[in-house]
């Protein structure tokens, strides 16, 4: 595909989303599967540090891996196929409706293109901060900082992950940013004091 070519399409795919509505779903997705892959990380971190855990390699394994399995199964084609059946079932409806084919237009276009797009954010999600947050399990694994100092790091931008993502949604939904973002931070405090309580007992 060509540059123009490029551009041409993301143009179209913009206006697709556009007309679509979609940007509230991908968002909805990406922040849900976010979270979902913080919390995760972090039970996943703490179960393999409880477990005698001491190759950060072992860890970063866990954490990538099965966030991976989940953000390309789960997070996207999950949310590809949903959401590709939900489009479906409304160009169907306005087919009937308008008692015609809609095959090639904007509509039809949409139930195609927007079901790949909202599933990409949603994937996007699972994938990409879980795995920035445990970046300090791969300097230990260099021997740049000791493991503890890396578990403890990851757990840190986790939290701060966490509190980020409700300071954002705070400001979506107009509230004091800072108290939902400090109740998401609680949600993952309570996460892990939870997972520590039922490891220990």
């Amino acid at each position: 595909m060509t540059l123009s070519r490029l551009r041409s399409f993301l143009r179209e795919l913009r206006e697709l989303v556009r007309i679509s509505e979609a940007q509230e779903i991908a968002r909805r997705m990406f922040v849900t599967n976010t979270i979902d892959g913080l919390i995760s990380s972090m039970g996943i971190i703490l179960g393999t540090y409880l477990l005698g855990g001491r190759d950060p390699l072992i860890y970063l394994g866990a954490v990538i891996g099965g966030n991976s399995a989940m953000g390309i199964f789960s997070a996207f084609l999950g949310t590809y196929f949903s959401e590709r059946a939900e489009r479906l079932r409304e160009l169907k409806e306005l087919e009937r409706a308008m008692a015609a084919d809609l095959r090639g237009s904007i509509y039809w276009k949409s139930s195609k293109l927007v079901p790949l797009y909202v599933a990409a954010w949603s994937s996007l999600g699972m994938l990409t901060l879980p795995a920035l947050c445990s970046s300090p399990l791969f300097l230990a694994h260099e021997g740049l900082v000791s493991l503890r100092l890396a578990i403890l790091s990851s757990l840190i931008l986790l939290e701060l992950a966490m509190f980020l993502l409700g300071s954002y949604l705070g400001r979506i939904s107009g509230e004091k940013w800072y108290m939902v973002g400090t109740r998401m931070l609680l949600v993952g405090l309570a996460t892990i004091t939870l997972y520590l309580l039922l490891e220990l007992a």
